[in-house]
């Protein structure tokens, strides 16, 4: 397979500019107003090859499966644990694209043939994601499409990081309408939800510094779990500072959001950030202990999305 890494970048009519890439039919720049939005490495082969998903397409399952108690299994098809579809995931697979103009809005699709068993999963899934980016309005849609040839378990979402150019994101503000999370095992893999801890409650607009005290004290030493979603009509997530705002919509029930304080191994298009607490991943995704929301059927079409809408204060 041609292993060229392609970027494509489109701009909009008023303050957005985002370029794609078709490794794991990703974004690897958000810029808006001129202000770049997201934690993204600054170089492209760092892009490309770290293990930190930067704006890639996750899959086949996004999150985590399964529980070593309870186990996953689907027509005799028992599945291990994996993170995010495991290492040979949709997430380093080079896709194939194209670029349409249509009325009102620039469209890129990215199109891939997953292989039978590839990542473990079963069907030879073929997989189309699609970047609509608004002439005038600053807003990004994300569409999933998938046909499986067999039955088996699909859950796509995105990993971009948001840090709208500040060295951590302590003084933004979530907001998640979620009363519910999915709780780990001694593992920290999910096995069953439960009330959402007041480490992690976000149902009112709260400034992380405030939490982050308790968010140290969790199993996970940061935000690295997924939030069982209240009310589909309100945005899935918002993110915001003293300038700017980020509103997450999306067709799916569940929310993973990770905040991510590993080590600083690359450096960042905007690189003036601390190693803790650097970047918000916000993965609307299926919450994956509901078999009746990953599982696809043969010939069914998946199809679901993510919109995301930037605004200056």
């Amino acid at each position: 397979m041609n292993r060229q890494i392609n970027f494509i970048t489109l701009k909009n009519n008023k303050n957005l500019e985002v370029i794609l890439a078709n490794i794991g039919a990703s974004v690897y720049s958000v810029r808006f107003n001129g202000q770049e939005m997201l934690l993204s490495p600054k170089d492209s082969l760092d892009f490309a090859n770290s293990r930190e998903y930067y704006g890639k397409t996750l899959g086949r399952v996004a999150g985590r499966i399964l529980s070593k108690q309870n186990g996953f299994t689907l027509d005799n098809t028992e599945y291990n644990f994996t993170l995010h579809g495991g290492f040979d995931n949709l997430s380093y697979k080079i896709y194939s694209y194209s670029i349409k103009k249509e009325v009102g809005k620039q469209i890129v699709s990215f199109s891939y043939i997953s292989k039978h068993l590839e990542c473990g999963f079963p069907g030879v899934l073929e997989l189309k994601v699609y970047y609509i980016l608004y002439d005038d309005e600053d807003k990004l849609l994300v569409r999933y499409e998938a046909i499986s040839d067999q039955n088996t378990i699909l859950n796509l979402s995105n990993h971009m990081y948001f840090n709208f150019g500040t060295k951590n994101l302590l003084d933004y503000y979530l907001t998640i309408p979620a009363s519910k999370i999915l709780a780990f095992d001694e593992h920290q893999l999910p096995f069953k939800s439960e009330d959402v801890p007041t480490a992690l409650d976000f149902r009112n607009k709260t400034k992380i510094n405030d939490k982050i005290n308790m968010i140290e004290k969790l199993q996970t030493k940061t935000i690295d779990h997924t939030f069982l979603l209240d009310d589909l009509e309100k945005p899935c997530c918002i993110l915001e500072n003293a300038e700017y705002k980020l509103s997450v919509n999306s067709s799916y029930e569940a929310l993973n959001c990770y905040l991510n304080c590993t080590n600083k191994g690359v450096k960042y298009i905007y690189d003036d950030v601390d190693t803790l607490y650097r970047g918000l991943a916000i993965e609307p995704q299926h919450n994956n202990l509901d078999s009746n929301k990953i599982k696809l059927e043969k010939g069914k079409l998946y199809s679901e999305y993510i919109l995301y809408t930037f605004e200056r204060k």
